[in-house]
């Protein structure tokens, strides 16, 4: 599961038996609290997440700034992680930015069902 998939929400790891949990895409204030200590460019990184949760491609993404696919999908793949620690309370410090997501979250099952067919094959 990637942002351009999940139609504008961030796709965690869920707990259980819930593999994946959407939740709503961060402010740009709650972005910037998120990687805090984490990258000198947060601009950067937050016009990349955005316009790959608004459907456009790696390649697109990263065209403005002169980045390769494989490092749009770090960029992305950090973001991912770095929400579900936020999410499941991996950085305490910061656990009050998450605390309006915490309430709109979506569960991923049925999602997950229209995009793998349940047979198995791809």
């Amino acid at each position: 599961m990637n942002l351009r998939l999940s139609e504008g929400k961030v796709p965690i790891r869920g707990k259980g038996e819930t593999p994946f949990l959407l939740i709503d895409f961060p402010s740009k204030e709650e972005f910037k609290k998120i990687y805090q200590g984490h990258t000198y460019n947060t601009e950067m990184y937050w016009d990349i997440v955005n316009r790959l949760s608004s459907g456009m491609t790696m390649v697109e993404a990263g065209k403005p700034y002169a980045l390769t696919r494989e490092r749009v999908r770090q960029i992305e793949a950090r973001f991912i992680t770095l929400m579900g620690k936020e999410y499941w309370g991996g950085i305490e410090s910061n656990l009050s930015i998450l605390s309006a997501l915490s309430k709109r979250v979506v569960l991923m099952t049925e999602m997950k069902q229209t995009i793998l067919p349940s047979d198995g094959n791809h």
